[in-house]
Order: structure tokens, then sequence, then C-alpha cells
């Protein structure tokens, strides 16, 4: 017998094997983590949502530029951060549901937007933020619960 140096085709399978089997362990949670970073970026953006939804509601007396109703437009930064909360959603942009009352001038709002995760994170106007199963039906749902 010489001496053989190297590996055997059977060591090499099960190296690469393991390697697979590791990489694949890896991928599942990298795959979690992202989609609970895309969740907490929808929770903050929609957080930040409601601090400006005050402020329209002071200066205005009512909450029509939070959703756009009533003849008003949307107010700008509450668009942008619809926007960059449906980003970090599954869905697309466009997907959120803003609600406010139709009705003369709006006494109530709220906004709820998919999560990566499941289900729907969900902001009013009566203080309401948190988890949902489902998001609002339409947008004259002014409450989350």
């Amino acid at each position: 017998m010489r001496d053989q140096k190297g590996f055997t085709l059977l060591e090499l399978i099960i190296v690469i094997g393991l390697i697979a089997v590791a990489a694949a362990i890896a991928m599942v949670a990298l795959n979690d983590a992202r989609d609970k970073g895309r969740d907490t970026g929808v929770k903050a953006n929609l957080s930040q949502i409601r601090q400006h939804a005050e402020s329209v509601h002071l200066e205005d007396g009512h909450y029509n530029r939070v959703c756009g109703v009533n003849g008003d437009q949307q107010e700008t930064t509450i668009t942008q951060l619809v926007t960059a909360a449906e980003i970090e959603s599954p869905g697309e942009v466009g997907s959120a549901t803003c609600g406010a009352t139709a009705a003369g001038d709006s006494s109530g709002w709220a906004i709820s937007v998919a999560l990566a995760t499941e289900g729907y994170w969900c902001v009013d106007a009566a203080g309401f933020s948190g988890y949902s199963e489902t998001g609002l039906d339409h947008s004259n749902d002014v409450s989350c619960q």
C-alpha cells in the first residue's frame, strides 16, 4: 500500500452536507430577523403619524387632513409616513387603510398597515396602538378595536 494524501469522496460529501445544513439554518434565522425589523419600521412610522395627527387637530380643530377627507388634502408628512410604513409592509404601496369620519368635520381617524410577520398594526385617535388580526374594513373605520 502506498500513502495516500487528501480526502475521500465520502468525507467531502459529508462536509459539504454539513455546511449546507448550517447555511439553511442561518438563512431561516436571518429571514425572521428581517421580518421583525420590517415590522418595527411599520410600528415606528405609525407612531409618528399619531403625533402629526394631533398637531393637525390642534391647528384645524378636526382630523380631516389625517386621511384627506371632506375636501381636505392629506397632510404631507402623514402621506410620507404612510408610504414609508407600506414600503416596510409585505403589501404594496397603497395597501394601508386610512379611516376618518367623512361627514362634516372628522372627529376620529384610524390607520392600519399589514405586518411582515402576520396581522396588522393599527393606530387610532383614541390612543390605541397595537396588533390586530384584521386591518380596517373600509375608509369609514375610525377605531382599531
